[in-house]
């Protein structure tokens, strides 16, 4: 505090007609301060509360990469390298859904994907929460996939990828019959993603399942 203020209080202090309205014009300062620390605090206690339940809802799922690879871009400036992650994440209760992350670093294109799969996730209704409704086929691009319904026992005869896709979606038996096409890991998600909802488009077999 300077000395001009130190004044300007000591005058108002000691001016009878103006020292309701200096208490006044204080006081009122001090509650527009308390309503914004209030109001501060609210929202740090909400978004806390948000914090929380996206983490009880990402431990509700469970993640898995099923792709890594690095990528380059050529401009003329040269090349500029890039990590391309494939990851998938589901409940194991007929939720399943993927997402692709790119990025300078692995752990910044590990968090996109992860993410990108949370929100996308699809829902597919299983027989006995064990395998697919009926036999399907699906196609995406060039890529086309027959899924062959299982009796109790048979575990997933499939590849290592779609292995890891079935599991998470919460199937535990069910029978890859064919694929055939190039291998990329997206178009054939699509074409598996394809084959389930043709299972889930019949209202017989939705009927069943519930």
């Amino acid at each position: 505090m300077n000395w001009v203020e130190f004044l300007l209080l000591w005058y108002w202090s000691n001016n009878s007609e103006h020292e309701s309205a200096f208490s006044f014009s204080f006081g009122f300062s001090l509650q527009e301060e308390n309503k914004n620390k209030n109001t501060k605090f609210k929202k740090a206690k909400f978004s806390r509360n948000n914090q929380q339940n996206n983490d009880s809802d990402a431990k509700a799922l469970s993640f898995a990469t099923l792709e890594v690879k690095r990528i380059a871009k050529v401009t003329t400036g040269g090349r500029y390298f890039r990590v391309s992650v494939v990851a998938i994440a589901g409940d194991k209760a007929g939720n399943v859904g993927y997402g692709v992350g790119k990025a300078f670093d692995m752990s910044d294109a590990k968090k996109k994907a992860m993410s990108a799969a949370r929100k996308s996730l699809r829902n597919f209704p299983l027989l006995e929460n064990r395998t697919i409704l009926h036999d399907a086929e699906g196609r995406n691009g060039a890529i086309s996939v027959i899924l062959r319904k299982a009796k109790p026992g048979t575990s997933i005869i499939a590849s290592s990828k779609l292995f890891v896709l079935f599991t998470l979606l919460g199937i535990k038996d069910i029978v890859v019959k064919k694929v055939t096409g190039p291998s990329n890991i997206t178009n054939l998600i699509e074409a598996v993603f394809n084959a389930l909802d043709n299972t889930a488009r019949t209202k017989f077999f939705k009927e069943i399942a519930e």
